[in-house]
C-alpha cells in the first residue's frame, strides 16, 4: 500500500512539472508579445503627441525667437537685423564695458 502511495505520488509529481513547464514557456511568450505591443504603442503616442504639439519651426511661432534689434519678417518667416540699429554688447559699445572691465570674445564685460 505504501509503495503504491509513493508510486502515485510520483506520477503526480511528473505530470506536474510537466505541465508548469509549458505554462513558464506560454508565459514568457505571452509576456514578450505583451511588451512589444507597448513599445510600439508608446511610439505611436510619442509620434502622434509631436504631431499635434511641436512648435512649428520659424519667428513668426516664436521658434526660434528673433535676438535683439531684429525684427521677425511675416513675409518670410526669419529674423532680419531693424535698419539703423547698433547691435547690443560691448563689442560694439552698447553699452561699453565700465571701468575695471574688458569686453571678451562673447560680447561679455569680464572683471579685467
Amino acid at each position: 500500500m505504501l509503495g503504491g502511495t509513493v508510486l502515485v505520488a510520483a506520477i503526480v509529481l511528473i505530470i506536474v512539472q510537466g505541465s508548469t513547464g509549458d505554462v513558464n514557456n506560454t508565459l514568457t511568450t505571452t509576456s514578450n508579445r505583451y511588451m512589444d505591443s507597448i513599445g510600439d504603442k508608446q511610439q505611436a503616442l510619442r509620434d502622434e503627441y509631436l504631431l499635434k504639439y511641436k512648435v512649428p519651426e520659424g519667428c513668426i511661432y516664436g521658434n526660434p525667437v528673433c535676438g535683439n534689434n531684429q525684427n521677425c519678417s511675416v513675409a518670410n518667416n526669419s529674423c532680419y537685423v531693424r535698419a539703423n540699429a547698433t547691435p547690443n554688447g560691448c563689442v560694439y559699445s552698447n553699452p561699453g564695458c565700465p571701468s575695471g572691465y574688458y569686453c571678451s570674445a562673447n560680447n561679455y564685460c569680464l572683471p579685467a
